[in-house]
């Protein structure tokens, strides 16, 4: 969905921490700021301070599952 949305707000170009090797459409699955079908093209970077965007991504998904726990043993 981003970068589909870039791809229609014609941004000049991306810059992103880590990867996501699930869902990832500007390098890791496919391509999509490149694709020849499409009418515009924007230049990526990639994997700019990979480790600490990664290690936020973790900390964050991890403190959302605790808070997920802590919610669904209270309710009842």
């Amino acid at each position: 969905m981003c970068a589909g949305a870039m791809v229609l707000g014609r941004v000049g170009a991306c810059v992103y921490g880590c990867a996501d090797p699930k869902g990832g459409f500007l390098g890791t699955l496919a391509d999509l700021s490149a694709h020849p079908g499409l009418n515009h093209r924007f230049p990526v970077v990639a994997g700019v301070e990979s480790e600490a965007c990664a290690g936020i991504l973790r900390a964050f998904f991890r403190d959302l599952r605790m808070v997920r726990r802590r919610a669904a043993g209270s309710s009842g």
